[in-house]
């Protein structure tokens, strides 16, 4: 449509993002809890099935926009979200116009059992790829995508241990203990 663009799954019909670029920005008017209060009114339109509980937010006063984010809640307990499964808004700090929205839909893959800690995870990479690491090491649990170490193949998600050590990320399955990708520094 004119000032914007729309992408529409030809299949289902169901809506992956829209961007509009004539929305007005002057003083920001709206308060930050009445820039959510006008996104939450917006995702109720889309009637998505799925629960997303966790919201996050960003107001740029210099770019005078409100940037709202539903993420799929995970793991409550361990503060655990899904950038992947989740609903991205960004609105007009000024009025309050829906500027942009993109929905994610990477389904989180079944996992089974009690996941590993940290030092398993860390222990995993060492022992799996018969390495030992020069610096010290450090993970982070969190939900991730096989399409971040390259896997343009696998359009899913999953809790794993993100494992930084000597400047390279490896990717290990928080249930199994599989490496499932590197990421290593550019040279």
């Amino acid at each position: 449509y004119t000032g914007g663009e729309v992408q529409v799954n030809n299949v289902t019909q169901e809506l992956y993002w829209f961007s509009r670029k004539d929305v007005k920005h002057n003083v920001l008017q709206l308060t930050e809890r009445e820039l959510v209060a006008k996104a939450k009114e917006y995702f109720a339109i889309l009637q998505l099935d799925k629960e997303y509980g966790n919201i996050a937010r960003k107001v740029d006063r210099e770019k005078n926009i409100a940037t709202v984010i539903f993420q799929k809640v995970v793991d409550e307990e361990l503060e655990l979200y899904s950038d992947y499964e989740a609903v991205k808004m960004v609105l007009s700090a000024q009025t309050g116009e829906l500027m942009s929205c993109k929905i994610f839909d990477l389904p989180l893959v079944e996992q089974e059992g009690k996941h590993i800690g940290r030092q398993q995870a860390i222990s995993a990479v060492q022992d799996k790829l018969l390495i030992t690491f020069i610096g010290e090491a450090d993970a982070k649990l969190m939900v991730g995508s096989p399409l971040v170490w390259g896997d343009e193949e696998n359009y899913t998600s999953r809790i794993l241990w993100k494992v930084t050590a000597d400047n390279a990320q490896y990717y290990v399955d928080a249930y199994s203990g599989d490496v499932l990708g590197t990421v290593l520094p550019e040279e």
